[in-house]
């Protein structure tokens, strides 16, 4: 398979099993976004979040803003686009993305 060829089916894809950029941006955003406050809370680490984890914890509010920026752009197509079904895959992607969400208020607000 040429790069061209590669790039085209990135852009347009056919059946189940390409990937579009929406499935790109998702998995680039949503398991740092789960994986780094259910680290956290397991190994109750929420002490040394702020110090020894500055970096990590700065990458994972990025990749948890852009996982709600996915949300939100996934919800706007399926509720424009007359060809953009609800599928099985996006409701499960969608509900990680709340899964995230909750994790980080849990880890922010919940007790010391």
């Amino acid at each position: 398979m040429t790069t061209s060829s590669a790039a085209e089916k990135l852009r347009k894809p056919d059946d189940e099993t390409e990937m579009s950029r929406m499935d790109i941006w998702w998995w680039l955003s949503i398991p740092y976004s789960v994986v780094f406050p259910l680290f956290v809370l397991v190994f109750r680490l929420q002490e040394s979040i702020g110090h020894a984890a500055t970096l990590f914890l700065l990458i994972s509010f990025l990749t948890t803003f852009s996982s709600a920026v996915w949300m939100l752009v996934t919800i706007y197509q399926l509720a424009t686009s007359p060809k953009s079904g609800l599928t099985w895959r996006t409701k499960i992607k969608l509900v990680l993305v709340l899964v995230a969400a909750l994790l980080w208020i849990v880890l922010l607000v919940g007790p010391e």
